[in-house]
């Protein structure tokens, strides 16, 4: 039978409160229903056995489940990405755990942006931190241009 909030109550006896994140247990202490949804939980299912879990995106924290960073699907704790919500010109550097943009590609709000045609990185729409093709080439922070030739050159 389960018991809201109780892993067991029986007669007189106190009872025990369930494991964190279950809205309602048996006297076992498995979780039959996790707590309002807005905890950002979700039910895990093992064959009978219910388990609250954090929904992805977040981790367990002191005061229940917290964000993991902007970029993250899933993280141990708030700065440690394991792995990105958007692989699509994003990967996962393991070395921060955190999620970046790939080579090429700049951050914005929407995710990870294209540089400039001849960029081989920059940090924003236009300002290249380096050229695809690097001889005699420099990186300008242009709006028109991306990489052009060094004086002298075509």
């Amino acid at each position: 039978m389960a018991v809201f909030g109780c892993s067991a109550c029986f007669g007189t006896s106190p009872c025990v409160a369930c494991l964190a994140g279950c809205g309602a247990c048996t006297a076992g202490n498995a979780c039959t229903s996790c707590k309002d949804k807005s905890d950002n939980r979700v039910a895990f299912v093992t064959g009978t056995a219910v388990t609250c879990v954090c929904k992805p995106g977040f981790y367990e924290g002191a005061s229940g489940c917290t964000a993991c960073l902007a970029g993250c699907a899933a993280c141990t704790v708030a700065d440690a990405c394991t792995s990105c919500k958007d692989t699509v010109n994003r990967v996962l550097f393991a070395k921060a755990n955190t999620c970046l943009c790939s080579l090429g590609f700049y951050e914005e709000e929407t995710g990870c942006s294209a540089c400039l045609a001849g960029c081989a990185a920059c940090t924003d729409a236009t300002t290249c931190t380096s050229c695809k093709n690097t001889v005699n080439r420099v990186a300008w922070a242009l709006t028109a241009e991306d990489c052009v030739c060094n004086d002298g050159y075509v």
